[in-house]
């Protein structure tokens, strides 16, 4: 393991992030001083999770393994913190890999706090959150990691995404593919034609914006520019990316560069090929190498709760927006939502992060209406599943997406969503019946009417409402009514009175 330690005792003033990329696993530890991070201690570990998997996207059980070793010697310095002080992403080959929920399971069990798995355009945001803190400049900025099996590329001004995008093409993944047999130029020709192809759809996207200047981090981009300024380079350009292939060519591995390892360079084929597709791609005269990566990002957020709060609701306005959602009935919903949620949350030990997550899914449960009113609950639960959503990860968009597919007409539990680990199915549920109390409370559209109190037994909820409310709404008695037959046929119970 490679590491630049500094003694850390654990305190509520100190961060840690760790990231479980495709080629290697990165720790950072950092401190909170006057609302500033300071670094305190860096650790990595070369894995190479992504030259396991196989055609079937099959982590084998070599990487398998490889994983979980590291994870048991990085456990070693997780220990002292407190899980509310650490996250932990996973990236591409673990958003890939088939059989990744069992890796997930014993990384956990290893690491005894929950992994997190975010999506391609997630990465990239938080790529570009710690480049953004680290290299503050007014021009607007093109950010370039190249990973082991994915590459994310962010545009932005100051602290402002403009846009974002993963294509899956990373240095390991592109050296198991196109240079096993040798780095000959004919490969390295298949490589960057298929890396072009790739980035293709958003070319023209990110060229309409333009860009001051080009960005490039983690450790493809900083073994580049270490031997761009070997050849005599001031930068990573064309020509030295030239220069290198002609380089790896004929030396094949064989090459000695201060700073870079030969594990590095048993993967650069791959990622030089990938550099050289974005560079001609984009057109790009020159690209700095930044410090700033992933696991800084991942910092950052830890460490702006309330930006990262931000994030999410601007994320959920923006998709309302697309789809023409009735802001004042989603509000309605919400109101009622989070209301149910406060009188359950200690009867039921409702997780005081599904409150937040109980919020947006009531203000998005209408989002599927724009396609059709048909099967609404169906649209909505696509529409969340496949959005790219700024500040939730992977679990926490499948229970959004859940949320929504049963917020009305059958309850069928054996056709929810595969999650991880963030909520066990019982509160998952749970969660669901709040959601379809809090729609049906507002099928009106002209407000809602509170219960009075609402109580659980077991499977059993009661809502009672003040005095004639239910012989003088009719409507509302008949929606109750119906209800309690679907929930009935769940396995649940619904009185009210």
């Amino acid at each position: 393991m490679e590491s630049n330690s500094t003694d850390v005792t654990n305190s509520d003033n100190v961060l840690v992030a760790l990231d479980l990329g495709s080629n290697s696993f990165h720790m950072v530890i950092a401190r909170i001083v006057e609302g500033n991070l300071q670094i305190l201690t860096r650790h990595k570990e070369k894995v190479r999770l992504a030259a396991g998997l196989d055609d079937n996207n099959q982590l084998d059980q070599a990487g398998f393994q490889r994983g979980l070793e590291s994870l048991s010697r990085f456990n070693e310095r997780l220990q002292p913190f407190d899980t509310a002080n650490v996250r932990i992403v996973a990236t591409h080959t673990l958003r890939k890999a088939t059989n990744a929920r069992d890796f997930l399971a014993k990384a956990e069990e290893v690491l005894s706090h929950p992994v997190e798995v975010i999506s391609g355009h997630e990465e990239a945001r938080l790529i570009y959150k710690a480049v953004a803190n680290a290299e503050m400049t007014e021009d607007k900025t093109l950010v370039i990691d190249i990973g082991g099996g994915s590459t994310e590329l962010a545009l932005g001004q100051n602290h402002q995404v403009l846009r974002l995008t993963s294509r899956t093409m990373g240095c390991v993944s592109f050296t198991k593919k196109y240079f096993a047999n040798g780095i000959t130029k004919q490969a390295f020709k298949k490589a960057i034609l298929s890396a072009q192809q790739r980035l293709e759809p958003v070319i023209d996207s990110f060229c309409r914006v333009g860009w001051g200047r080009v960005l490039a981090t983690s450790g493809t981009a900083s073994a580049l520019a270490a031997c761009a300024q070997e050849m005599g380079h001031s930068a990573i350009t064309a020509d030295s990316l030239k220069d290198l292939q002609k380089l790896l060519i004929e030396k094949q591995t064989d090459i000695e560069i201060k700073g870079i390892s030969e594990e590095r360079f048993q993967v650069l084929a791959g990622g030089l090929a990938v550099m050289a597709a974005i560079v001609s791609a984009f057109q790009i005269n020159e690209i700095r190498y930044s410090a700033a990566a992933l696991r800084e990002g991942v910092l950052y957020e830890m460490h702006g709760g309330m930006e990262h709060s931000d994030v999410r609701r601007r994320a959920r306005e923006s998709l309302m927006a697309r789809y023409n959602v009735d802001g004042i009935q989603a509000q309605r919903v919400a109101e009622i939502a989070i209301w149910l949620w406060q009188q359950l949350q200690k009867p039921w030990a409702l997780p005081h992060s599904s409150l937040s997550l109980i919020r947006h899914a009531a203000y998005l449960h209408e989002v599927g209406l724009d396609i059709n009113s048909s099967a609404i609950q169906r649209h909505s639960a696509y529409i969340i599943e496949n959005s790219d959503l700024a500040g939730f990860n992977r679990d926490e968009q499948l229970v959004l997406a859940n949320l929504v597919r049963f917020h009305r007409k059958k309850l069928q539990l054996n056709q929810l969503l595969p999650i991880e680990e963030l909520f066990k199915d019982k509160t998952l549920i749970r969660l669901i019946r709040i959601l379809r109390i809090a729609v049906l409370l507002n099928l009106g559209r002209k407000g809602y009417e509170q219960p009075q109190s609402v109580t659980v037994d077991g499977k059993t909820m009661t809502l009672t409402f003040a005095p004639d409310t239910l012989t003088n709404q009719q409507l509302l008695y008949v929606d109750l009514d119906r209800e309690a037959q679907l929930l009935e046929l769940a396995g649940f119970k619904l009185i009210f009175e």
